[in-house]
């Protein structure tokens, strides 16, 4: 495979990636036991996102990706610390990807 047709696969799975993003925000809003689980998963997704963002040049998924890991990072060192920053980094990356689909959609 080549390495154009990789990089159309990735950005047909970002929308399955937006779906997972969009159910694990739903968790969010739940009891502080499941938000602690729901952040633990942003971070895994948001950290696998980045990387794979980097290798396909996807710049603006990889900052909106980081800026999620980080936040989600820092919400699991700091218990209690809230999810604000996690709802902001998350909403970013949501929108970016939204965008994606949008202009996926009018080709």
């Amino acid at each position: 495979m080549r390495f154009e047709q990789l990089r159309a696969a990735y950005f047909s799975r970002l929308q399955t990636d937006r779906a997972q993003l969009a159910a694990i925000r739903l968790e969010l809003g739940e009891m502080p036991q499941s938000q602690a689980t729901a952040i633990e998963h942003l971070q895994l997704l948001a950290h696998r996102m980045c990387g794979a963002a980097a290798i396909f040049e996807a710049d603006d998924i990889f900052t909106a990706a980081e800026l999620l890991d980080r936040a989600a990072s820092d919400a699991t060192r700091t218990p209690g610390s809230g999810t604000r920053a996690v709802h902001l980094a998350l909403d970013t990356l949501l929108n970016r990807l939204s965008l994606l689909g949008a202009t996926a959609g009018s080709r």
